[in-house]
């Protein structure tokens, strides 16, 4: 078996990677690169555009920002990010 097959077509990014992406846009969001001086609210946001751009997992997301991954399912579901179920304002 392809390890493509195995990866059912998903791609991922290493930490680093997403992390740098991440401060790009809290940058040009919230005029700040330390993503750790930003509030719950603002992570979550900052989530849920990294979820759209990179198509990174929760967990990992998770990891990177600092938040709970039990937390990203409540507000945006087990299945994924979904903009019916993402109901904070940007």
């Amino acid at each position: 078996m392809s390890i493509w097959r195995l990866m059912q077509g998903r791609v991922s990014l290493p930490d680093y990677d997403i992390l740098r992406i991440a401060q790009t846009i809290a940058l040009e969001r919230f005029a700040s690169r330390d993503l750790y001086s930003l509030d719950i609210p603002s992570r979550v946001r900052l989530c849920a555009d990294l979820k759209k751009k990179t198509g990174a997992s929760r967990k990992q997301l998770a990891r990177i920002l600092h938040l709970q991954v039990d937390d990203l399912e409540e507000l945006f579901g087990r299945e994924g990010y979904s903009k019916s179920s993402f109901s904070m304002k940007t």
